[in-house]
């Protein structure tokens, strides 16, 4: 029984803590400029100088490589964008989170978010 109970501490607590930490780093998802250059309600936008999320100081030439770079992340339970059939990307995210944001995007709504060009 006590070596079920360490295998399981091993198993779970990281990814507690990881959760936690998160929780605690006010982490967000980044947010959405709607038509006509107005944040949505409780949300700003994201300029292109500042850093994308989950970034760690490189930079992107395109959304491309930032969404490879998020994808290469996710082994680490970060979130990534899924490319889907119909083109569309779907969010990806390892832990639950409020349905009430949105998980599916075209790609001219990711690239206005993280302020890429074509």
């Amino acid at each position: 029984m006590h070596e079920l109970s360490a295998v399981v501490r091993r198993m779970v607590v990281p990814k507690l803590v990881a959760i936690v930490l998160i929780a605690c780093a006010g982490f967000s998802f980044p947010t959405v400029v709607r038509a006509g250059g107005a944040p949505a309600p409780n949300e700003a936008p994201v300029m292109r100088d500042d850093p994308l999320p989950f970034a760690y100081g490189e930079h992107f030439e395109s959304l491309d490589d930032y969404l490879a770079h998020l994808e290469e992340l996710s082994v680490r339970d970060i979130p990534w964008y899924q490319l889907q059939e119909d083109g569309t990307y779907r969010l990806m995210v390892p832990f639950n989170r409020p349905t009430d944001q949105q998980t599916v995007f075209t790609r001219p709504e990711l690239l206005e978010r993280f302020g890429f060009d074509e």
